[in-house]
């Protein structure tokens, strides 16, 4: 049963304590510190890759749309695509009606970021004179914009949390502690600290979330209609970052009906009139903010709506939700399992406490509405190269909330087993990263036992044969496959098999003519691809 309404007004007091204040300010000292190791790793370009860069589909359309909107005032990309093409014919081409090109992306993202590339370019004009917008000071920038969202997506995140876990009946202290620490363990633990130092819309999208449920907690059971406004404000900015999370509308629409379905006389005894209008207006601005995707739509596709990706691009039912949770194959649970965790408090909240179920019901009907959604995408429910599923970075707020119910409904040894398994989590997602982010692992497909645990446990010799497969595959580009065949084979005794050696290795056996070594050197290969998991 709800709480009665001057609980929850006293509930929803926004003036934060000295130590909130002071957690608040050392989030953003965090992102201070990952701003310094983002110009670090671009000044150390670490394993041959440079950190800031945008390449690939997705950051190309995003960069690009945020280029044209800043520089040019319009949504053509054309000027754009002849500076920066994004390879990808089946989604990006030029539409017969308009004769422009598309960008099947949400443009939330790259009005976000429009700031930041302005202050690259007047950056770059102040140092050079001149500026297309191009620069690596407009890229730089560009990527900063990245960790500002981070920031602002932890502050929006820890102040909801705090007030949760008020609300579901821990004292203030021990809400402001287990808010704090779960949101340091989420950079980590997620793909929230992966996506910080790339070019793609998932940080934008969980701040954007982490505003909404703050927004809506703050005017959940108010009929004033600035709070209300300030929701469908952010909920438009939501579905502006990732269309999918429109779906996170389904919080207040449950928590809204159950409130009514549960007490109506309750549910009505203030100005009904007022509370029309609150909601009303929300829905407004949440139209009002998804304008500029309409008029993107139309300047491009001809219309008003569209699904830029064509039909067949989701499929009923969601068959690929097993593999979106559970594959080695950028699996949520398998590559980030502190998200399982978050699931399972969840769960535990909703159970445990009644009024920990006002707050984890709505959560767990939009956690499982969108990973139904991502195992409806009929070709792409693994996100090719994404670390974990990255469609589900939105969703993150949510595990957080699980997270912190652990914590503030456990006894302390079942309390302190969460700790111990969060922190395990944390740095088995970590180390994730690290090899993701070096080209250690394979980009695509599932995985073996030995990448998935083995090579956790001995990162050198990760490395080393990592190295040493480069530098053999250096060797066949220079025509040498004798010294390949060498390179190969010696890291192949010191640091064990992958599937990188081995192909090198039957390329270099072929190139030498020896057909029964590169028959085996193949044989071998394809059993340890037959030995991959799920």
């Amino acid at each position: 049963m709800p709480l009665s309404r001057e609980s929850f007004k006293a509930d929803q007091e926004t003036e934060l304590t000295r130590r909130a204040r002071w957690m608040t300010a050392s989030l953003w000292a965090l992102g201070a510190m990952l701003a310094v190791a983002l110009f670090v790793g671009a000044r150390l370009v670490p394993a041959g890759r440079p950190i800031i860069r945008i390449d690939g589909v997705d950051p190309a359309c995003y960069y690009n749309t945020a280029h044209s909107m800043l520089f040019d005032r319009d949504f053509d990309l054309t000027n754009q695509y002849g500076r920066l093409w994004p390879l990808s014919p089946k989604f990006i081409y030029v539409h017969p009606k308009t004769h422009r090109p598309t960008s099947p992306f949400p443009i939330g993202y790259s009005i976000l970021q429009m700031p930041f590339l302005s202050v690259g370019h007047l950056l770059t004009f102040a140092v050079y004179g001149e500026s297309d917008g191009y620069s690596f000071l407009c890229k730089a920038a560009y990527f900063t914009g990245n960790i500002f969202y981070l920031c602002v997506g932890l502050t929006f995140c820890f102040w909801f949390l705090r007030s949760a876990a008020q609300t579901a009946g821990a004292e203030t202290r021990r809400a402001d502690w287990s808010a704090w620490l779960v949101v340091l363990a989420i950079v980590p633990g997620t793909a929230v600290g992966y996506y910080s130092f790339s070019a793609m819309p998932h940080v934008a999208a969980f701040a954007a979330c982490s505003a909404f449920l703050y927004a809506w907690w703050c005017a959940r059971d108010s009929d004033s209609v600035a709070r209300w406004a300030l929701v469908g404000l952010a909920a438009g900015m939501v579905t502006l970052c990732r269309w999918q999370a429109a779906i996170f509308l389904v919080i207040p629409l449950v928590y809204e009906v159950g409130r009514l379905v549960r007490n109506p006389r309750e549910f009505f005894c203030g100005s009904w009139p007022r509370w029309l209008v609150g909601r009303v207006l929300a829905a407004a601005m949440l139209a009002a903010v998804l304008v500029p995707q309409f008029v993107q739509w139309k300047v491009i596709y001809d219309s008003y709506f569209t699904i830029p990706q064509g039909r067949g691009f989701l499929k009923f039912p969601p068959v690929h939700l097993g593999q979106v949770l559970f594959s080695t194959h950028h699996g949520w649970f398998v590559w980030t399992p502190l998200t399982l965790l978050g699931l399972l408090g969840l769960l535990w909240g909703f159970w445990r406490r009644r009024r920990a179920a006002w707050v984890c019901g709505p959560a767990l009907a939009a956690l499982a509405l969108q990973c139904l959604l991502v195992g409806c995408l009929r070709y792409n429910w693994h996100g090719h190269h994404s670390f974990s599923i990255r469609m589900l970075t939105s969703s993150i707020p949510f595990v957080a909330l699980g997270l912190v119910m652990w914590v503030v409904l456990s006894g302390r040894w079942v309390r302190r087993l969460a700790v111990v398994l969060g922190v395990g989590c944390a740095i088995w997602s970590l180390i994730f990263a690290l090899e993701f982010r070096l080209d250690l692992i394979p980009k695509d497909g599932r995985l073996t036992l030995g990448e998935l645990v083995g090579d956790k446990i001995s990162l050198r010799s990760l490395w080393q044969r990592s190295r040493a497969a480069s530098a053999a595959w250096a060797a066949l580009d220079e025509d040498k496959p004798q010294a390949a065949l060498e390179t190969a084979l010696r890291a192949r005794v010191r640091f064990g098999v992958s599937r990188d050696l081995l192909a090198v290795l039957a390329q270099a056996y072929h190139r030498l003519g020896r057909a029964d070594k590169e028959s085996a050197a193949r044989e071998e290969l394809q059993k340890l691809l037959d030995s991959r998991l799920y």
